[in-house]
């Protein structure tokens, strides 16, 4: 799943119950939801309107 950052925010914090942030970097014992596996990968919404229309964003 492609998701916007900041899941609690936007409603979608119930996915990371079922599985993961994908996350190939070193982990802390302080984080939470990432994993190698995890099919959850959160993008940047400004970063999708870059190659976009104005009208779109």
């Amino acid at each position: 799943m492609f998701a916007p950052d900041e899941h609690n925010s936007n409603r979608l914090g119930d996915v990371l119950d079922a599985t993961d942030r994908t996350w190939n970097a070193e982990t802390l014992p302080t984080d939470e939801h990432l994993a190698p596996d995890g099919r959850v990968m959160e993008i940047l919404s400004e970063h999708t309107c870059q190659a976009g229309s104005r009208d779109t964003c």
